[in-house]
Formats: structure tokens, sequence, C-alpha cells
């Protein structure tokens, strides 16, 4: 079949919308993986993502455990945390734990710090937080509540019915 100039035609304006609609693919995907690179820099930035925020100790909720292992205490201040907050640094032999909301949502740092670390008759747990916002939520009061009932009802490492609402 000779290639006339009907056909060269059709064939030039096929080719050309197919450039456009690449064109434009081109342009809408690069600009999704901006978009992409952009969000994926938000989330290195925060400075609470990466490094345990300054909680200072001292001016927190304190409470005493009596009559439980040091393991048992340690279980309930780590299902505590991290039912609400974000682990930035974990130290058992220390009894330390610093938890953090993303920077996005408040920034606010949360030390939970177990006295003394090791097995003993009764600890003292004490909750700090490094917020400055009297508006925002106080996470001293929830995570000594959830620890407390932890605590309490005993804690066998699977999550209760009362966890699941």
């Amino acid at each position: 079949m000779p290639v006339t100039k009907t056909w060269a035609f059709v064939y030039l304006t096929v080719m050309g919308a197919l450039a456009v609609t690449i064109k434009k693919n081109l342009l809408l995907a690069g600009f999704l993986l901006l978009i992409l690179c952009l969000s994926l820099g938000c989330g290195v930035t925060a400075k609470n993502q990466l490094t345990a925020p300054d909680v200072p100790r001292g001016k927190g909720i304190i409470f005493t455990v009596k009559d439980k292992p040091y393991l048992k205490v340690w279980q309930a201040a780590i299902r505590a945390m991290t039912s609400e907050l974000n682990l930035t640094s974990v130290d058992k032999q220390k009894g330390e734990l610093i938890g953090s909301r993303p920077r996005w949502d408040s920034g606010e740092g949360v030390g939970l710090f177990i006295t003394p670390a090791r097995d003993a008759e009764s600890y003292i747990v004490e909750i700090t937080s490094s917020r400055d916002d009297p508006m925002l939520k106080d996470w001293q009061v929830l995570i000594s509540e959830k620890m407390q009932k932890i605590l309490n009802r005993g804690y066998s490492g699977l999550k209760s019915k009362e966890d699941k609402k």
C-alpha cells in the first residue's frame, strides 16, 4: 500500500496527539514527584522524630508501685507510653523512656522514669512533660492513668477489650 498524503497526515496527527499526551503525563508525573519529595523532606526535618526531646525531671506526676517485679513495671510503662506516643529513647537499665508527639501535632516530649531500675519492693514512677502550652493535652495525667490501670489489672501482653474501644 503506497504512502499517500492522507496516510501521512493521519500518521502525523496521531503521533502529535501522542506526543502531547506524553508531555502532559510527564508534567503530571514530575509534579507528583515534586510533592512526594517535599512531603518526605518535611518528615525528615521534624526534630522530635529523630532525637529525644529534652524532658525535665522533678516537675511531673509521681506515684509509687508496690509488690510488682521490675519487669512488670517496665512492661506497663512501655505499653502506656506507646499507646499514645512515639518512643524516641528507651533505656531499661536506667529505667527511662522518652516519647514524643510529632512536631506538627505539638512537638511535646514526655519522659517516664522508674527508680530504682532493678528489682525492689517498690518503685517510684515519675512522668514529666516538656509541654509549654497549657491548652495542649496533659500527657502526664493520661500516661500515669494508663500505666496504673495496666498494673492494677495485670499485664499479659495482650490487648483487652477496654484497649480496643
